[in-house]
């Protein structure tokens, strides 16, 4: 392993070829492979693991891990910019109101979809996007009446009220 972190994915597919054709057994895999080591750095976030669980069927599985949690990126790390993207959403000049809420439905599922601890109701979701719209007061509030009697207070409900009371859509 080179010891860039931009590698670490190439390198795990590698690794399992090489364990796929390798006439090692289970419990040398993890030895070989911290032996074969040239960055040393690598070789120390290797040697975290306990010599005995090194020399145990685990042993790769476990050097494995390691190598993971040092170099790779936590679930936080890859989920960040998905809901950065989706927190800081705006409806964009001439973007409808329907275009907008559905790339602000999407957003959020792509950030919870990289972080399940992401998580909020469809209700929240739909008073979060309607205030996002930039809508006045009354055009905002005839929507939330049309949800509610509906009893559909989702991002759904928001495109089905703006279909309906405005035939088509909503202007900013």
């Amino acid at each position: 392993f080179s010891g860039n972190a931009d590698d670490l994915e190439e390198w795990l597919v590698e690794v399992e070829l090489w364990q796929f054709t390798t006439g090692l057994k289970e419990e040398k895999l993890a030895a070989k492979l911290i032996t074969s080591q040239h960055d040393a750095m690598t070789k120390k976030v290797m040697l975290r693991v306990p010599k005995d669980t090194i020399k145990s069927k685990e042993g790769l599985a476990n050097v494995l891990t390691c190598m993971m949690k040092y170099y790779g990126s936590t679930p936080e790390d890859l989920a960040w910019p998905h809901f950065q993207k989706y927190d800081t959403m705006i409806r964009q000049l001439k973007q409808t109101a329907q275009d907008f809420v559905l790339a602000y439905e999407m957003a959020y599922e792509k950030a919870k979809s990289t972080d399940p601890e992401i998580s909020v109701s469809d209700r929240t979701l739909a008073m979060s996007a309607l205030r996002r719209l930039h809508l006045v007061k009354s055009e905002r509030a005839s929507i939330i009446a049309h949800m509610v009697a509906k009893n559909n207070v989702t991002t759904r409900g928001i495109v089905n009220a703006i279909k309906t009371l405005y035939e088509g859509d909503v202007n900013q």
